[in-house]
């Protein structure tokens, strides 16, 4: 089994790297790897039951550097690092760099979760992170990809994953230990305690909810005596004390507090939202990005709105409660962290291969094998040669026809997967992989060889991805080979160029919304509708918030470019004319973007409204421009009305199922519009 590493600085029961670090080993473990973990200290409480190893000098404080012939020593037999933020932020740079000279030229995954320059003492730092050609950067922010972007250096952004049916915690147990009765409230904050995690404006947030105050984490960083004063000017019951099951925090919890000033993520909202509970975050940078995925919290700075919902009738707070835990699910599963994981590594070529034997009935893979070619099946074009008959375990076959004869030697196999994995090779000892392109080979005497003579292609009936077939070339070292292509079979439909993937995406997400709404899609639904895996999914989109908010904009802008071109027309009137018939038939010809752009789905999110109204506001400025009568100001209230005509006559239109023609609704839209226009003449 290959073996993977995961380094840091220490590892312990609560800080948030080390979760990470948890969750990343059991989703590398998940994907084939054996992992240890190696770490300069660890805290009491960590309680993971893989390998561990301590090296002197990797810890944060250490009196010297770790020694390089040491990690070389412990590191041999690897096939993966992953390093947490050892070699990110300078809390040891001797150390980082040591190690940083060890991973040279070795498969490493550099995890960072902050950077110097994300923290005021560390913004004079510039030799972190370190970079080298064998390496993989991934940041677990898209703000962080792109500060390392303008650096020169390539990174992915995984975000971190939360387990989406975590334990439930003990509330009444939990909370008689606390010593609170059943009408005391709790405010948790489940965090360490530093200057960036604003104890004290936790504090006023439960003295502002008349509530007890529960701090979780120790003092670290030198914050004790700064933390001992704040808790001591409190005005509500203070506890600070630590607790063993993360999820009993969550489940005494009426609040929690999340008011940082920086954070590289912030697990606590997420896992509050999974526990169903109200969460107050501050205004860190990187939460933007997690409410863009359609969370809705509370602002920690502005205490009344989250006090007027606890008093709020119960279905109303369990609206917003189911919400966040959908988005949590949706949006922060491990399963969807462990997806990006393993297309990462897939496109590094550092997949194990999976073990044998076991051929696993899958409907993503295709194998046959047979004695005689000259046995065809029935529908393959040109006379060509076909399997005899599948494996019993594999799905039925398509029947692809290829391109060209060839000569068949007497023993010959072919797979593909459309999913880039490995598998057994049927009929044989040793597991293989396959690049993204289609291979044939042939068995002699127990030697594999390629086929001579077969040139051509095919396009799989029902995938619109490139499938990936098997090579007859070995994993070596159980680890996924440098594609060597014995002979390859051009295919007639290649991948899609990323712009044009997008856009098929996006024509598939319009009727998908249109017919189950925002709420009800899942990107599982829209993946499977576009015939792509989720990792391609999520190469384009980063969420089904970010997808739906580029299908308005792109919508929209589609909408717009057809009316713009009524403008050529040469008098005002015949613009107004030509500009409702292009509004009509563009609705018309595409009733599913009538859902997107009117739907309900515009209530989810203030910045879908945002967008909606942007399309609006366009068609108004259109208008605008052909009312030359009056001034300015006036054109555009009076534009504003026609736009409310114009969307109330197309509601109307679409409910009662377009029984008119686009044509005839367009004309009485144009001598409405008109007739009041023209009245100003």
């Amino acid at each position: 089994m290959p073996r993977c590493t995961i380094v840091s600085f220490r590892f312990g029961p609560t800080d948030g790297v080390s979760v990470v670090a948890r969750n990343w080993a059991n989703a590398l473990a998940g994907l084939g790897f054996g992992v240890d973990f190696l770490a300069g200290a660890v805290e009491p409480g960590w309680d993971d039951d893989r390998p561990l190893t301590l090296v002197a000098g990797l810890s944060v404080g250490a009196s010297g550097p770790p020694k390089a012939d040491r990690l070389v020593e412990v590191l041999r037999g690897t096939d993966l690092v992953v390093v947490e933020n050892l070699c990110s932020l300078p809390l040891n740079p001797s150390a980082a760099r040591v190690l940083a000279g060890v991973l040279r030229g070795r498969p490493a995954v550099l995890h960072h979760h902050d950077l110097p320059w994300q923290r005021t003492r560390f913004a004079h730092v510039t030799d972190l992170p370190p970079d080298d050609p064998a390496w993989r950067h991934v940041t677990v922010n898209d703000l962080t990809r792109r500060d390392l972007a303008e650096r020169g250096i390539a990174a992915s952004s995984i975000r971190n994953g939360v387990d989406p049916d975590p334990p439930l915690g003990n509330h009444q147990a939990t909370r008689d230990r606390l010593g609170l009765g059943a009408d005391d409230r709790l405010v948790v904050h489940p965090v360490r305690a530093i200057p960036r995690k604003a104890v004290g404006r936790a504090v006023t947030l439960a003295e502002s909810l008349d509530a007890t105050y529960w701090l979780s984490g120790p003092a670290e960083d030198g914050y004790g005596p700064d933390l001992a004063r704040e808790l001591a000017a409190a005005r509500c019951p203070v506890i600070h004390a630590s607790h063993a099951n993360r999820s009993d925090l969550y489940a005494a919890a009426d609040v929690v507090a999340f008011p940082s000033i920086w954070e590289g993520f912030g697990n606590p909202p997420v896992e509050a939202a999974l526990a169903r509970r109200p969460v107050a975050v501050g205004d860190y940078p990187v939460a933007d990005e997690l409410r863009a995925l359609g969370f809705a919290w509370f602002d920690a700075s502005d205490p009344e709105p989250l006090r007027d919902w606890l008093a709020s009738p119960a279905d109303q707070r369990e609206t917003l409660l189911a919400h966040n835990r959908e988005v949590a699910v949706e949006e922060l599963s491990t399963r969807r962290m462990a997806e990006g994981l393993e297309s990462l590594l897939a496109e590094a070529g550092w997949l194990p291969c999976p073990p044998h034997p076991t051929p696993r009935h899958s409907p993503s893979i295709r194998c046959w094998s047979g004695a005689n070619p000259s046995d065809a099946w029935p529908g393959w074009a040109n006379g060509l040669a076909t399997w005899r008959s599948p494996p019993p375990w594999l799905s039925s076959p398509p029947g692809w026809p290829l391109g060209s004869r060839a000569a068949w030697p007497p023993a010959w196999w072919c797979c593909w997967s459309p999913d880039l994995s490995c598998w057994p090779r049927p009929s044989s000892s040793t597991t293989q992989c396959g690049p993204p392109t289609m291979r044939i080979g042939a068995r002699t005497a127990g030697t594999d060889r390629p086929l001579s003579g077969a040139q051509g292609g095919f396009s799989p009936p029902g995938f619109s991805h490139w499938p990936s077939v098997c090579l007859p070339s070995q994993c070596v070292n159980n680890r996924r080979p440098a594609p060597r292509p014995l002979m390859t079979v051009t295919a007639t439909q290649t991948r899609l160029p990323a712009a044009e993937r997008r856009r098929q995406i996006l024509d598939v997400a319009l009727e998908v919304f249109a017919r189950h709404g925002y709420h009800d899609t899942s990107m599982n639904a829209l993946a499977s509708e576009a015939g792509v895996t989720k990792p391609v999914l999520y190469q384009h989109f980063v969420s089904k918030h970010d997808l739906f908010e580029g299908l308005l904009t792109e919508t929209g802008d589609r909408l717009m470019r057809a009316i713009e071109a009524a403008e050529a027309e040469e008098t005002p009137r015949r613009q107004v004319e030509a500009g409702f018939r292009a509004f009509f038939h563009f609705f018309d010809e595409r009733p599913a973007a009538f859902s997107v752009l009117y739907g309900s789905s515009l209530a989810v999110d203030p910045e879908f409204r945002r967008d909606a109204r942007q399309v609006r506001d366009s068609f108004a400025e259109y208008l605008t421009r052909l009312i030359r009568v009056v001034d300015h100001r006036s054109a555009l209230a009076m534009a504003a009305g026609i736009n409310g005509m114009s969307e109330g006559m197309i509601r109307h239109w679409m409910h009662e199922g377009r029984t008119r023609s686009a044509e005839e609704m367009a004309a009485l839209a144009a001598r409405l519009a008109w007739g009041g226009l023209e009245s100003l003449a």
